[in-house]
């Protein structure tokens, strides 16, 4: 059997199609590499090409065992509690269907929204995740243009101004930061060799951006997952690392001094903090909704109605911020801390899922997908038990929403794209374990 036949009997035998070439071009370099040895030995070409190919091994069975080894894997465990939240969301519309005493039959509405999302979520799981990288600035353009229009041409409900799509309102900021995320992580992995210099320009801009809307929530959400990844970036690509880390957290350090300064020259802001904090301080200002989540939260009962629900239950009941605290006063403390608990699985899941891809950039925008989803859950339950800024985070699939959840689906529905794909490398960097990987086969 020559070289060319023994891959060619491999590879048939390799169903997924896409990690075809890099296992051809392993295994020639790998015989290529035992013919060599062979000649060396005093073999002609013809012998050594002969015992090269019977040193691999069957072709049938190596190709049956990297078949398995390079199989598209679904993450089951991630999918389970995605739709154990979107029940959680359900019941959140649920509830602002009944409570509200809408004309909107909400929980319907937030069906059609999944199904919409659902059938936009389909290709996406079938892409080639490694193709985003070359559109990086793209995703920056149009994550920039939405905020721009937002500004310029929004629609303003209650002081708020939203995008006009498909006759449908979207907050831009729901559009902009996972594709600003997305952007950040593929111009790291596009740059990697070079200087840093436009990367780090473009991540401030969008941060100013994000005050401009005005969303203070989304721009401490953006910034803290610009945080994670890039010190993640650093320490596993970078090769100063304690220069690049100094310059980072510097960088940071700097931002913070001059966001407490401003505190200064507008104390209002920080009073409006410390009453987040103790919302007894202005009960009847800044501190309104705290005082009345504290009123939900002392009288939740482990299942059912809080015994006082609260001035503000109407308010809570919206569903988009507050959906912890609509959950403990309509269904009790059992009920939202099941909520938690899926929040908290899915989270350990995405950190999971970061360990186990071998992608560079695969890893690296789970680990900004992960740091979006952990960062707004994790402020959002703060807030709602008072222990942290009042501000307009969200748990994504739980928190209503319409535009949100679909973006949200969309974005998770990438990283089961990512983790699909977690075994496939690319050819250049399929060589470190490629003989590993026959050594098991051939055992």
């Amino acid at each position: 059997m020559q070289i060319n036949e023994f891959i060619q009997t491999v590879c048939e035998k390799i169903r997924y199609k896409p990690i075809r070439a890099s296992i051809e071009e392993e295994l020639k370099g790998h015989i290529e590499d035992l013919k060599d040895d062979y000649i060396k030995k005093g073999n002609n070409v013809k012998e050594a090409e002969e015992e090269a190919i019977k040193q691999m091994g069957e072709a049938s069975i190596i190709g049956k065992q990297l078949d398995k080894i390079h199989r598209p894997h679904i993450d089951w465990k991630m999918l389970i509690i995605i739709f154990i939240l979107l029940l959680f969301g359900l019941l959140v519309s649920f509830i602002k269907t009944n409570n509200l005493q809408a004309s909107e039959i909400y929980f319907l509405k937030y069906i059609k929204i999944f199904l919409l999302g659902f059938i936009l979520c389909v290709p996406i799981y079938f892409i080639n995740f490694k193709h985003i990288k070359k559109i990086s600035l793209v995703l920056y353009i149009i994550a920039t243009i939405s905020i721009l229009m937002s500004l310029w041409f929004g629609i303003p409900i209650n002081g708020i101004k939203y995008l006009r799509i498909f006759n449908i309102n979207v907050l831009p900021q729901v559009i902009a930061m996972p594709l600003y995320i997305i952007a950040f992580v593929s111009l790291l992995e596009e740059r990697k060799t070079k200087n840093n210099i436009l990367t780090i320009i473009l991540s401030i801009l969008s941060l100013i951006l994000m005050l401009e809307i005005p969303s203070k929530a989304s721009m401490i959400v953006l910034l803290a997952v610009y945080i994670i990844v890039g010190t993640y970036y650093i320490i596993k690509v970078s090769k100063n690392k304690k220069r690049n880390l100094l310059i980072l957290y510097g960088i940071i350090g700097f931002a913070i001094f001059l966001l407490l300064f401003s505190f200064l020259l507008r104390p209002y802001i920080l009073d409006r903090i410390i009453v987040s904090f103790v919302p007894e301080m202005d009960p009847q200002g800044n501190g309104w909704l705290g005082v009345n989540r504290d009123l939900i939260i002392n009288s939740a009962k482990l299942f059912g109605e809080a015994t006082n629900k609260s001035q503000a239950i109407d308010i809570f009941n919206q569903g988009e911020t507050f959906a912890f605290i609509s959950l403990l006063a309509n269904y009790g403390w059992i009920v939202t801390i099941s909520m938690v608990v899926a929040v908290l699985l899915l989270s350990i899941k995405l950190i999971i899922n970061v360990t186990k891809i071998k992608d560079t950039y695969g890893k690296m925008l789970t680990l900004g997908i992960a740091s979006l989803f952990i960062v707004q859950s994790v402020l959002n339950i703060l807030m709602n038990l008072n222990l942290g800024l009042e501000a307009s985070f969200n748990i994504p699939l739980v928190s209503y929403g319409g535009p949100s959840l679909v973006i949200n689906m969309m974005t998770l529905t990438l990283v089961l794209a990512i983790y699909r794909r977690k075994d496939i490398l690319e050819a250049k960097e399929t060589n470190s374990i490629f003989k590993y990987k026959i050594a098991i086969i051939k055992r």
